[in-house]
């Protein structure tokens, strides 16, 4: 057999055997970086709303409940003026 066709044929299986593991990876950071962006808009979510006098955790359920659309909900009734700070 020709060398040059052995180190391909072993290149590719072992490719073969650790595709699997690195596409999962690939996934799992993926949807840890997903998570860690939501957790993150949903923490400003509350605290904008705090910050403009309305009620945080009511808003907070309504982006963890409805998702994109509870985010695209808060950020078309939310008010434009900021609650006066001291």
């Amino acid at each position: 057999m020709n060398p040059l066709a052995m180190v391909l044929a072993l290149i590719t299986s072992a490719t073969m055997l650790i595709f699997p593991f690195i596409t999962v990876g690939i996934a799992l950071f993926f949807y840890l970086a997903m998570f860690i962006l939501w957790v993150a808009v949903v923490i400003w979510v509350y605290k904008d709303a705090e910050k403009r006098g309305e009620n945080g955790v009511l808003w907070l359920l309504v982006v963890l409940v409805g998702g994109i659309v509870g985010l695209i909900v808060y950020l078309i009734l939310r008010e434009e003026k900021l609650a006066k700070t001291v």
